[in-house]
């Protein structure tokens, strides 16, 4: 869970600073481009850190030990 946390968290940091650059380079941040450009970013993160973090586990518990041989 602390991954998830961590990914959604580099998420916010990296819609900040998309936005930032938006703005530096004089793009108009209209309401509609701010939520779905931070929305779009963080929910990506999350499901990273998910994925991650259920590859982690999986690894742990030796699931995957017997992937890939016959019989």
């Amino acid at each position: 869970m602390r991954l998830v946390a961590l990914m959604v968290g580099l998420g916010l940091l990296l819609a900040a600073l998309a936005l930032s650059w938006l703005a530096a380079m004089g793009t108009p941040l209209s309401p509609h481009l701010v939520i779905a450009l931070s929305v779009m970013i963080v929910a990506v993160m999350g499901l990273s850190g998910a994925l991650m973090a259920l590859l982690f586990h999986s690894s742990r518990k030796g699931i995957d030990d017997d992937a890939g041989t016959s019989g």
